[in-house]
């Protein structure tokens, strides 16, 4: 509805001569707009310029330098979620990941639910953030899909099962952290294979066994 009767950004969309473009920039628009009432964005602590009917969703921010809300890549197409700690409340919607993203940073919200496979269609994420977050699940395998990821942030919060022998395709990574979860197994060898990687948090959890020889290989962590 507010698509329609109240926005007056979607018909100068409708109106462009790059089918693409238009179709995209219209995508961008509803995912973000679905996704604030489905994490009640009318009680949100800062509204960040959500839902200004005459503002590009690439004001839809505090219009700060990285700094809260959303940021679009050099294609004008949203590419940054970064709304931390700000009273987000509902289910986790994999919609979400219909956007081009290469950030995304959730933490300190009362988001709850779990992480979809989908997460691996986003082959340009570089961080994701879901700490101190209601989240649960397992950690899908899809997450070995994602070759540009450099950061991935999932401690303090619901996440169970054990984790993926996928991450270790992951190999731009250079900090994890799943620490304080409900994490069980051991640790997977395959980790040795993240060679860039810094920093490794995974303490207070139910892994058990030693530590893969092949972590010895990681010089920098």
């Amino acid at each position: 509805d507010w698509l329609s009767r109240t926005d007056q950004v979607v018909d100068t969309i409708l109106s462009s001569p790059e089918v693409v473009s238009q179709q995209q920039l219209l995508l961008d628009r509803y995912v973000l707009v679905y996704l604030y009432y489905a994490w009640s964005g009318p009680i949100w602590t800062n509204q960040y310029n959500f839902l200004s009917p005459s503002m590009d969703v690439c004001d839809w921010n505090d219009g700060m330098n990285q700094g809260q809300g959303i940021r679009c890549n050099t294609d004008g197409f949203v590419g940054e979620w970064i709304v931390q700690n700000n009273s987000l409340l509902g289910l986790f919607d994999p919609i979400m990941f219909h956007l081009d993203l290469t950030v995304i940073l959730l933490d300190g919200n009362s988001i709850v639910g779990s992480i979809s496979s989908y997460i691996g269609n986003l082959d340009r994420l570089e961080e994701i953030s879901f700490h101190s977050t209601l989240i649960g699940g397992t950690i899908p395998t899809e997450v070995g899909n994602l070759s540009a990821l450099k950061g991935l942030f999932l401690h303090v919060t619901q996440i169970q099962g054990t984790i993926p022998t996928e991450l270790g395709r992951c190999t731009e990574l250079e900090r994890v952290e799943l620490n304080q979860n409900n994490l069980e197994g051991t640790i997977p060898s395959e980790l040795g294979e993240l060679t860039k990687l810094l920093y490794l948090y995974m303490g207070q959890n139910n892994v058990q066994g030693t530590v893969p020889t092949e972590l010895s290989q990681l010089t920098q962590l």
